[in-house]
């Protein structure tokens, strides 16, 4: 909205429920917010900064003409109504060549640069093992009351040994009993923990609170990953990450400079694990930069494993959950990886990119694409296409997958029951033949609750689930 003179918003697109009229249908809301409406609403916390700067200059006995330049940090920065007043009441010379999100961390590295330090050749080559993979874990809290330290982890991970990872869709933590869940997945598979974004209900210092009072032993056990989903960013202008999910969830800085911190590639000797952050795609440049950063990355990954996670999904598993932009943006690229998982869509989806000859030979090769749910409260109304060869919905799901040098092993378990299995497929490394374990249970396809009464969606979906039962 900063940079347009008006937006729209719909509850439709959000795929939020404000209830029925009087005629029993359920209500969509649509309301454009303006330009004007916004600097009225946010404008006094602006003139706050603002006026920090002028006072600032004012006890140093300067003025905005003395300086050369204004140099913008944060996040916030971006918005042009702060850029204007900072030219209209400050200096004219703001500088807008530096990326705001990334220009500490680039201060920072310069000014390392400055400082000598003794290199031990030795001790790096000794810590720098082929065969181990070194990933820091725990996390450190922002409130005074508890804090956590960092716990170094290693696994020794040869190249004829299997690897496992468990995974987690979005969870909306807001109780302690989602919370003993996760720990239980966790400690029984004894894997690596990824996280596809969501994991809290609501980014709140109480929820943080709670997530590290029930799950503090878990980081000195596993590592723990995680891209960032639309919960994890502060509900203000711009996509700003919130300033406690860093803390929690350190990724490499490997990533491009537009996502450094919330992208990333993680390198294990069987696999390349690959994380994308697709909440702050808004410009054509943002989808533009993460494309080909994803192109390179997945190029140099040589033999390993590509896997690839993300929160929002290219094949959306749910009704009003598709991301046009995104498919056209990545979907191409993304035919070059083994895996791809997601979250966002409150269902379960599972396809696999199908081609003429597949479909003639009955056979699905990858990519695959996998949406994974682990919140059953708010579940997601399911498209029940037909090109997913899997779907569930209702139900809280987490996956295991055990990478091998061959072999990848992908099983999808009830996080309430995790040794009931609900989807399970293997993809075969050289043939890259995706093969469906046999004897699954039957599909789980329900209209959740709060969808029930909602008139020409709920009889939509009836017609769907009907078509899709009777193939």
């Amino acid at each position: 909205l900063s940079f347009a003179d008006s937006a729209d918003y719909s509850t439709y697109d959000r795929n939020l429920n404000l209830g029925q009229d009087d005629n029993g249908e359920e209500i969509d809301l649509e309301i454009t917010i303006t330009k004007e409406q916004l600097i009225d609403a946010i404008g006094e916390q602006y003139q706050k900064a603002v006026n920090i700067c002028k006072n600032l200059l004012e006890r140093n006995g300067l003025t905005g003409k003395d300086l050369s330049s204004l140099i913008l940090v944060g996040g916030p920065t971006y918005s042009p109504i702060i850029r204007d007043m900072l030219k209209e009441e400050v200096t004219q010379n703001v500088d807008t060549s530096i990326n705001p999100m990334t220009a500490v961390a680039r201060g920072a590295a310069l000014y390392a640069s400055t400082i000598d330090a003794n290199i031990n050749e030795a001790e790096i080559k000794k810590e720098a093992k082929a065969d181990i993979v070194f990933l820091q874990v725990g996390y450190e809290s922002t409130s005074v009351e508890s804090s956590f330290t960092s716990h170094p982890f290693s696994i020794s991970s040869p190249s004829d040994t299997a690897l496992s990872f468990t995974i987690f869709g979005d969870l909306l933590i807001n109780d302690s009993i989602a919370n003993n869940a996760i720990a239980n997945a966790i400690c029984n598979t004894n894997a690596i923990a990824i996280y596809t974004g969501n994991i809290l209900h609501e980014s709140t210092e109480q929820n943080y609170q709670r997530w590290q009072q029930q799950c503090a032993d878990m980081p000195q056990l596993v590592p723990q990953i995680a891209v960032p989903g639309s919960r994890d960013y502060d509900r203000g202008i711009g996509r700003i990450i919130d300033p406690r999910w860093p803390f929690h969830f350190a990724l490499p800085l490997n990533g491009p400079d537009r996502f450094l911190g919330t992208t990333a590639y993680i390198d294990f000797p069987l696999c390349r694990l690959i994380l994308l952050d697709t909440e702050t795609l808004e410009w054509l440049v943002d989808y533009t930069v993460l494309q080909t950063w994803l192109c390179r990355t997945l190029q140099e990954a040589g033999e390993r494993w590509k896997i690839v996670v993300m929160h929002h999904s290219v094949h959306s598993a749910s009704a009003g959950f598709d991301h046009p932009r995104l498919h056209a943006a990545l979907h191409p690229t993304l035919d070059d990886a083994d895996l791809i998982v997601s979250g966002n869509d409150l269902t379960y989806g599972r396809r696999a990119d199908i081609s003429l000859s597949d479909l003639i030979n009955e056979q699905h090769t990858v990519p695959v694409y996998v949406v994974l749910t682990s919140d059953s409260a708010e579940s997601a109304v399911p498209k029940c296409s037909p090109l997913d060869h899997r779907i569930g919905s209702n139900r809280a799901f987490f996956a295991t997958l055990n990478v091998e040098p061959s072999l990848l092993r992908f099983t999808t378990r009830y996080l309430a029951y995790p040794d009931s299995i609900y989807d399970a497929f293997t993809i075969d490394k050289y043939t890259k033949i995706v093969s469906e374990q046999p004897g699954l249970p039957e599909e789980v396809i329900e209209l959740p609750a709060r969808h029930a009464d909602s008139g020409l969606r709920a009889r939509r979906f009836e017609q769907l689930r009907a078509a899709r039962q009777s193939q």
